[in-house]
């Protein structure tokens, strides 16, 4: 056998072995994957605390329905109680009362969110939630 023929058998050994084609496949998809799944977690959980801070506020504004005199504070600290332990409670509430119509009330309870979504190789970026609730309570006097 010569030195040549020695040199080029390996080669063609080597060229015909599929046994590295799956790694390689891997290390170009795997990366792309994961992104796309650490995306998709991401704006589950933006989709869960937005949610989450909608059913805060709707359960909270219905503390006015019961006492027409309950301030913006009682309604927030309420609200960023419910959300302590599902979603962030960092929120912005405002509570306007409307009393022009003759015995009732309508309350606005207007609750906004910022959400940070962030995912490996994308930049992050912030959405807003705003949620609106009103409620109509009779005044009695």
């Amino acid at each position: 056998m010569s030195a040549e023929r020695a040199v080029k058998a390996p080669r063609r050994r080597f060229a015909g072995d599929e046994g590295g084609a799956t790694a390689v496949e891997f290390a170009i998809v795997g990366p792309i994957f994961l992104m796309l799944l650490f995306a998709l977690i991401n704006f589950g959980w933006a989709m869960h605390c937005a949610s989450s801070v909608r059913y805060a506020t709707e359960e909270s504004a219905r503390k006015l329905a019961i006492d027409a005199d309950v301030d913006a504070a009682v309604i927030k600290a309420d609200i960023v109680k419910r959300l302590t332990q599902i979603a962030d409670p960092d929120v912005t509430v405002t509570v306007t009362k409307d009393r022009s119509t003759p015995k009732l009330q309508v309350a606005d309870v207007v609750t906004s969110y910022k959400h940070h979504i962030g995912s490996p190789w994308i930049p992050a970026y912030t959405v807003n939630f705003r949620t609106e609730v009103s409620i109509a309570t009779p005044l009695f006097e």
